[in-house]
Parts: C-alpha cells; structure tokens; sequence
C-alpha cells in the first residue's frame, strides 16, 4: 500500500510541473527556484494521506538574473483526478484475492504421475498386510476347530460308553434303526401285496403267457418252460397266480389237474415258486393247445409220468430201440406212409442212453407241411444244459448214410447248429 502511495504522488508532481510549464512560458525564468516542501505521512486515516498527497507548491517570480538557470516545470493536476484514481486501486487491492505460498509450485505431469505410483505402492502394502493378518487368523480359527472337533470326539465317546455300561442305546443309533426298521415295513408291504396279472411274450412258443405283474422273464430257446425272476414276495406270488388260473378251464386227465388258456391256446401243467436270497422264482410248464384232448396214439410229453420206461413205451407202440433192436417198427413206416400223403401225424421215439436215462423225442406232421420236433429233455439228469421240454421247427426230413435227419434250407449240414439240423435216429435193418 505504501509503495501504490508513493507511485501516485510521484506522478502527480510529474503532471503539476508540466501544466506550470505551459502556463508559465511568458513568464521570464528565474535565476534561483524555490524549493518545495514534501508533504508529511499520517499514516491514521486514509483522507488525510489523499489531501496531502494533493498538496502543491509553487513558486514566486524569480528576479531576472545575468547567469541562466533551468528551472523544473510543476504540472497542476486537479483534485478529482487524484481521487478517482487512488479510490479505482483501493477497490482493485480489495477484490484481488490473497495468494498464500506454501512452497515451490509443481512441475506437469510427472509429478503426478510420481505419486500416483507412491498412492498404489502403499495401497498395495497395506493390501498384503492385510491379507497376512487374515490367513494367520484363519490358521488359528482352524485349529480351534480341529481342536473342538477332538474334544467333542472325546466327549461323544465317553458318552457312549457310559450308556453301554448302563445297558442303554445311544440316541442317534435308536433314530438309524427306528429309519431302516420302517423302511423295511413300508418294502415288505410293497411287496406283500398282490398287483394282478400282466401278459409276457414268449419267443420259444409264440404265446402271450400270462403272469402276475413285476416278472422279469428267462427262458431258453424254442421251449415250453419258462422261468420268471421277481423281488415280490412268494405269498404274494402264490396269489397272483391263483387269481390268474381261477379264469382257466380246469383240466382232469390220469388223475391230474391241468388249467387250459383257451384265448392263447395252451395248458399250464405245472408251475412252482421257489424262494431265493434276493430275486424269487416261478417255474412254469405248459404245453401247446389242449394237453388232454389227444389226437394220436400216446399222451403227450407234458402228461407222461416221472417213471416212465421202455416197456411203457413199447406197449403204447412208440418206435424204441433198446439194445440195437427195434421194437414196434411200423410206427415209423406208417409215419412216412402218412408223409409222402401229406397227412398229419406223430411219431415217438424211446431210447436209452449210457447212463441209463430214457429218451424221449417226438416228431410230429402238421397241416403246413412241417416237422415240429419235441424233446423231453427233463429225464436226463447228467445232462445240465437240458432240463426242459425243447421243441424245434424244421422244414424237410432226409435219410442219409442209415440215419434219419430234420433240417432247414436247400440242403443237409451235418455238423451244422440244431436250427438248421437236428439228428432223430438210426435206422437198423433186421
């Protein structure tokens, strides 16, 4: 502020000297000026310091003198000027604002970037630190816990056999055995009830058989028994059947019962249910059409009893062989007799083999012109792979080299499959 004074009352002597210089250029100059006396400062009150900053001096003609001497020119200036200037600096001092420096100013970017840099590295410090002081805790909570878990081990124990001295079960074993227990009832009672019956194809005989429901169905090919597999239980089972054989035409013939099918066409001569471990059984024997209305001369392999012999066979006047001779030999030429006629017929034949079991195979004409040949393979005992009644479908019979063969196709195979040759007998000459 002092120096804004002292700057306006050096310019105000300045244009003071240049007005009494155009004034006074009529007037003749002085040989010694007059000094002027400088205002005083009072620095108490801003109007005092403005009217006598104002304040001129001026001086009185000089005397003319011999030697020249140049004389300053004052200029006036008038009052208002000087106020209106010194009040625009006051008011321009007042609305600047203040600039406090703290210290040196800071160089562009990088800079900027320099802290930046000091921002992330402390960040990232304080990051890891924290993450250290997380996984330590962590270790700490775990082995708290392993430790808890031990205890709580121990404990549990120590419980149990306290209550194993006192001859008491613990609470959650009861809670297990009480679940399984009723588990088991709600199955046993699944599998105590009779669900009715449901019809299984039978690729062997071509015949929809009809069995209690939930039966998984085994059997070999081409024979009239079936076995069937099931989680149900045999009284159940028991049921079922008796329920399904109700609606069958019962059957008496030598002193046995048979149940007839009439829809499908065949006879159920017997079936057994054995229980097994896990999977129960039934075993089913049954015969093609009416087992007791006979056609031919014999009863047929389902009928024949247990202990059925040779001798039985030969007064029946089956064709047997026993010991290389041949007994009732016109069974067989009646039979091709009735062939070559295209008339339908049945020829037994009766062997033994070596261990002494007897043999029984059937081979029988139908109306369609083909051989339908049956084994009763359930009489040799030795034998594991047939335990059943098998029956075949073959298309020609042949005589070859003293031996009478079925088979399928355009000519004889020997050492083929039984689907494609079956060997019958040989034929003695007498």
């Amino acid at each position: 502020m002092a120096e804004n004074k002292k700057k306006a009352q050096t310019k105000a002597k300045g244009q003071t000297t240049k007005k009494k210089q155009g004034n006074s250029s009529n007037l003749k100059k002085s040989s010694t000026p007059k000094k002027t006396v400088p205002a005083k400062k009072n620095t108490s009150s801003k109007n005092s310091e403005i009217s006598k900053s104002k304040k001129t001096t001026f001086t009185k003609k000089s005397t003319p003198t011999s030697t020249k001497t140049s004389t300053p020119k004052v200029k006036i200036v008038p009052k208002q000027e000087i106020k209106t200037s010194l009040d625009k600096k006051i008011e321009t001092a007042k609305e600047e604002p203040i600039k406090i420096i703290t210290g040196p100013a800071k160089k562009g970017k990088q800079v900027q970037k320099k802290d930046k840099k000091e921002i992330k590295q402390k960040i990232s410090q304080k990051w890891t630190a924290f993450i250290k002081t997380l996984k330590t805790k962590y270790k700490k909570i775990k082995k708290d816990v392993k430790k808890w878990q031990k205890n709580k081990k121990k404990i549990r124990q120590a419980k149990q056999k306290e209550q194993v001295k006192k001859g008491v079960i613990p609470t959650s074993k009861n809670k297990k055995l009480i679940f399984i227990s009723l588990t088991c009832i709600f199955l046993a009672v699944l599998l105590m009830i009779p669900y009715g019956k449901r019809s299984y194809f039978s690729e062997a005989s071509n015949k929809n058989l009809e069995m209690p429901k939930f039966l998984k169905l085994k059997e070999e090919c081409c024979s009239y028994t079936a076995t069937f597999s099931s989680l149900r239980s045999v009284w159940a089972l028991k049921k079922d059947m008796e329920n399904i054989l109700k609606n069958y035409e019962v059957l008496n013939c030598d002193g046995n019962t048979y149940y007839y099918n009439e829809n499908e066409n065949y006879t159920i001569t017997d079936y057994n249910i054995k229980q097994g471990i896990l999977f129960n059984q039934i075993l089913l024997n049954y015969g093609n059409g009416n087992s007791c209305d006979i056609d031919t001369k014999f009863k047929k392999l389902e009928l024949l009893p247990s202990d059925f012999s040779l001798e039985d066979a030969i007064k029946d006047g089956n064709y047997v062989i026993k010991d290389n001779k041949v007994y009732n030999k016109e069974a067989y030429i009646n039979f091709m007799d009735n062939v070559k006629n295209n008339i339908p017929s049945t020829l037994r034949i009766v062997t033994k083999n070596s261990n002494g079991a007897v043999l029984i195979t059937d081979v029988e004409y139908t109306k369609e012109g083909k051989y339908v040949i049956s084994y009763d393979g359930t009489r040799d005992q030795n034998n594991k792979d047939n335990k059943s009644i098998v029956a075949y479908i073959f298309e020609h019979l042949i005589i070859s080299n003293h031996k009478l063969y079925a088979y399928n196709g355009e000519k004889l195979k020997v050492n083929g499959k039984k689907y494609e040759t079956y060997y019958l007998l040989d034929i003695i000459e007498e």
